[in-house]
């Protein structure tokens, strides 16, 4: 596979993982919080924009500590490890998929814990715990996604830190549109209610996503694909 599809690879597996309607509802109330509260455009746009970095910059960071942490692995452990991995992408993307199948409302405990969050004056710490908030309340579409990708770049005749950055950045594509579409006026209650009706297909994404993923990796373990 070459440096060009694997590009390709991360993007398109990565716009899938970043339909998370947790993390798209979440992003959505900020912004509709600070216009509430009668804050300034510019300085919601900069909350806003401040908020999708910190998320990128979280999932590049544990990116990157993994990326060497594996790299440094024999190549024998590596293989043990990435078995792992898979299997871990596997159960992930079949939870996921579970909940497209049988949709469940969110947890009521995690709602009023964001919502009370969201109530607070928006400050950097307050920002810098959403933005946590948001990477470990949606472990599926984020953390697991990243230690399989970092994986999967180990094998690589070449790898290079910069498809993990790519692969992040595609993560938060979906809030990237919010975003875009918060700058443009548009309501962010359509984007609540667009987010709602499309629960159950954005599962079926990261579902998918996940188990396609942790397929790949498993295929390259046993050398049917090769990455070189």
């Amino acid at each position: 596979m070459s440096e060009t599809y694997f590009y390709i690879l991360a993007i398109v597996v990565g716009v899938f993982l970043s339909t998370n309607p947790f993390s798209i509802h979440l992003f959505s109330k900020l912004l509709i919080a600070h216009k509430a509260k009668g804050t300034l455009k510019h300085k919601a746009s900069l909350y806003g924009f401040l908020y999708l970095f910190l998320v990128w910059l979280w999932l590049s960071i544990f990116a990157v500590i993994l990326y060497v942490s594996f790299l440094s692995l024999s190549t024998k452990n590596l293989e043990y490890v990435s078995i792992v991995v898979a299997i871990l992408g596997i159960i992930a993307g079949f939870i996921e998929l579970k909940k497209y199948n049988w949709p469940k409302a969110h947890s009521e405990k995690k709602t009023m814990r964001i919502h009370k969050l969201l109530l607070k004056e928006m400050t950097l710490p307050a920002v810098v715990k959403l933005s946590l908030e948001t990477i470990f309340a949606n472990i599926a579409s984020y953390i697991v996604p990243v230690l399989i990708f970092s994986v999967l770049v180990c094998f690589l005749s070449s790898p290079h830190i910069s498809f993990l950055f790519i692969f992040t950045i595609a993560l938060i594509l979906s809030l990237i549109k919010v975003y875009l579409l918060n700058l443009m006026n548009v309501k962010m209650s359509a984007v609540l209610e667009w987010n709602q009706n499309s629960k159950s297909i954005f599962r079926l994404c990261i579902g998918a996503a996940l188990v396609m993923l942790s397929w790949l990796l498993l295929l390259v373990i046993s050398k049917v694909v090769r990455l070189n």
